[in-house]
């Protein structure tokens, strides 16, 4: 009698377990086909193209970061079912060759961001207003802010560091360091402190904002000094490299650059702006500006002493005819509304000659002080008292539009991938100073008529 019940007892711990079994790889089956479902669904979807996002970069395939789990899933479905759904197969097979076929046609028909904005460029503009708020625009920003450091150089001869990043493509940008906190305010001399690369982002997007279009693209990056940029530099420039209490640290080649003052990053992570180089095919001419400080303690220039200094400029053939003094009004308009005292020279285009378009290059030495006015940038303005037509009409169309020239730059700033850009402080700074503007402009007009005052373009 107890064999048979001993019997019966095993039979029936077998007979569960095996039911349990059963259930259990039902249930497994029933879960590796929705996952795979979910990713031949996922996949469909990127091979329609469907994007997500108003910053979608155009004519660039979208990442799929989960690549590698989605293959160790099909590799452990085709284990587990020696033969998958003749339709499951169709699908991922179909799949697979729309996706193929984007991608050819992506490589193939993608344009390289740098000869986009090269066809652009021409001598009264860098870029289109309608290329300003085009997707083709976020494609070259993102590039200047993500493709891969080629080769680090030493920056172009000037006072201030900087260095040179050929980027994939051979585009040539010009880095400028992080120097400040975002909070931080700069006081003594107008021109006072070191290069701001958070201005010179800011500044791109006034110039656009006001339809002057003669600031080359900025846009903000992070560099991991160690694995991007130490490797990859020539000697000069990375001689300069050294490590200060955990952090890489530059101080570069440049009239003022010294080890005891050089620019730190937060372990290897550096933050900076980079500057689109002009197409190299563009030569430029230097001028000095008639209205340059002489950088020297307790010594004015003439223009600072002699509220006739106009006239004296005027009497310059350069000055007699043409867009040029019309350009350095527009020039004094964009200085005054970010603060930027330093404009001593300019640079135009060599092939335009005398009538070359001014260039608003090097705007880093702006937004240092969102509490003072600089006046005295407005000199070409209050000593001639003149200024374009359409210039004067854009500012007053911004003094009355729905949001104020300062919330402007802030939302078109928002999107660059070291936002945010400048505090507060700054964009109130240049609501309060565009009011200044018009009101000297329209003191003016009422001291000398509408006619005298206002100016044909030349553009």
């Amino acid at each position: 009698c107890g064999k048979p019940m001993k019997f019966k007892r095993r039979f029936c711990v077998c007979l569960i377990s095996g039911l349990a079994l059963v259930a259990f790889l039902l249930l497994r089956s029933t879960v590796d086909e929705r996952e795979a479902s979910d990713y031949q669904g996922d996949a469909l979807r990127r091979a329609v193209g469907v994007h997500f996002g108003r910053h979608h970069v155009p004519d660039t395939p979208p990442s799929i970061p989960s690549n590698a789990r989605k293959s160790e899933l099909d590799q452990s479905q085709q284990q587990k079912q020696s033969t998958p759904p003749r339709a499951n197969m169709q699908l991922v097979e179909q799949t697979a060759t729309i996706e193929a076929q984007k991608n050819m046609v992506t490589v193939a028909t993608q344009p390289s961001p740098w000869k986009l904005f090269s066809s652009w460029v021409t001598s009264h503009q860098l870029y289109t207003a309608k290329s300003l708020q085009s997707d083709a625009m976020v494609h070259i920003l993102h590039a200047m802010s993500t493709l891969k450091i080629e080769r680090a150089l030493v920056g172009y001869k000037g006072t201030q560091l900087k260095a040179t990043f050929i980027l994939a493509g051979q585009q040539k940008v010009v880095f400028k360091p992080m120097r400040y906190t975002r909070d931080t305010v700069i006081t003594g001399d107008p021109y006072a402190g070191y290069d701001r690369h958070n201005a010179e982002i800011a500044a791109f997007h006034l110039d656009g904002i006001l339809g002057f279009r003669r600031a080359p693209p900025v846009a903000g990056r992070t560099v991991n000094l160690t694995r991007e940029v130490i490797p990859l530099s020539e000697k000069k420039l990375r001689d300069t490299f050294f490590t200060q209490d955990g952090n890489n640290c530059f101080y570069g080649v440049c009239y003022y650059c010294k080890k005891s003052d050089p620019a730190c990053a937060k372990g290897p992570i550096m933050e900076g702006s980079v500057t689109l180089w002009l197409p190299e095919h563009l030569k430029l001419k230097t001028w000095h500006h008639p209205w340059r400080r002489t950088y020297v303690q307790g010594r004015k220039a003439r223009w600072e002493i002699d509220q006739k200094y106009c006239a004296l400029v005027q009497q310059q053939p350069l000055f007699q005819k043409g867009r040029r003094l019309l350009d350095i009004f527009d020039t004094a308009v964009f200085d005054y509304l970010i603060g930027n005292a330093d404009r001593h020279r300019y640079e135009t285009f060599a092939k335009d000659g005398d009538n070359g378009m001014l260039l608003l290059l090097d705007n880093a030495k702006s937004f240092g002080n969102p509490n003072h006015d600089e006046w005295s940038i407005l000199a070409p303005i209050y000593q001639c008292c003149k200024i374009r037509r359409s210039t004067r009409a854009k500012l007053l169309d911004l003094s009355k539009g729905s949001k104020s020239l300062g919330a402007l730059i802030r939302e078109a700033t928002s999107v660059d991938l070291v936002a945010p850009i400048l505090t507060d402080a700054h964009f109130d700074a240049v609501d309060r100073r565009l009011a200044k503007v018009l009101k000297l402009v329209n003191d003016c007009i009422d001291k000398r008529g509408e006619e005298a005052v206002l100016t044909n373009d030349y553009l």
